[in-house]
């Protein structure tokens, strides 16, 4: 065989080695600590709160919402922010 054959069937193996790999693997379990525990759906429920606060902004700067709307709708989400930012700190996490 030429060089080029056999270079070619090398690379032709690791292109599907590595496409194919992701789906073998297994997951590996997460042993966080216990507050890791606690605290995994509030850092959530933060994630869910700014994401929405930044998708009210893009929506207002679409033209999407009055101003009116967009004012009361930020005010809820920020009070939502703001009291889960405070229950994160009160179980001693990292906002």
């Amino acid at each position: 065989m030429s060089f080029g054959i056999i270079a070619s069937l090398v690379l032709s193996l690791f292109v599907v080695w590595y496409v194919l790999s992701p789906l073998f693997e297994t997951a590996m379990p997460n042993y966080g600590s216990a507050t890791e525990g606690t605290l995994g759906p509030l850092l959530d429920a933060k994630e869910r709160a700014l994401r929405s606060l930044k998708d009210l902004e893009m929506d207002f700067s679409m033209g999407k919402l009055s101003q009116d709307d967009f004012d009361q709708s930020k005010r809820s989400l920020s009070s939502e922010v703001a009291s889960v930012l405070a229950e994160i700190e009160k179980h001693g996490g990292v906002a």
